[in-house]
């Protein structure tokens, strides 16, 4: 088992030290996530502050965004639009994004070097909802997350399915 442990390690640290691991680096990501008129599909798990996805997109891309399935946030079961929920805005407890009042509902970030966000940023952050399109400000990876309120991901339960598709841009 040793044998086995260090081999990986070695293979680790030489992956590391060669960059070629490295998402940063653009000849190691897609140029397009989403060649031609394929679909890809997302398992959004509740309980994950950011769920990356493999789609990457172009400044320009227009992409459609189809999600379906329940989620539960503590106790109150929706679907990827969230549910109403003014008296928690009122109590003075937001969702991580403001959003009308709204709650759980399904938002998405294009993140420009690929890596997972360390802190949220509700200028560059956008919903996906059940239903919705998008063109891409600027190129990067697409994450996506259940709007709850920072620290209460541990009281979610399931997931939805997200559909992606790039309906134009570059090919």
């Amino acid at each position: 088992m040793n044998r086995i442990a260090g081999c990986v390690l070695l293979f680790l640290l030489v992956v590391g030290l060669s960059g070629c691991g490295d998402i940063r680096r653009p000849e190691n990501r897609p140029e397009i996530g989403l060649p031609g008129s394929e679909r890809t599909v997302v398992k959004v798990d509740s309980r994950k502050e950011w769920v990356p996805t493999s789609v990457w997109v172009q400044a320009g891309d227009r992409v459609a965004f189809h999600a379906s399935g329940i989620w539960i946030d503590a106790f109150i079961p929706c679907h990827a639009d969230g549910y109403p929920a003014p008296w928690l805005y009122n109590w003075n407890r937001p969702p991580r994004i403001p959003d009308n009042g709204r709650y759980f509902r399904l938002m998405g970030r294009i993140v420009p070097d690929g890596l997972q966000p360390r802190e949220d940023d509700p200028a560059e952050t956008f919903v996906i909802g059940n239903e919705s399109e998008r063109t891409a400000d600027h190129a990067g990876r697409l994450f996506v997350f259940a709007n709850d309120r920072e620290g209460y991901y541990w009281n979610n339960f399931g997931s939805v399915t997200l559909t992606i598709e790039k309906v134009s841009g570059q090919q």
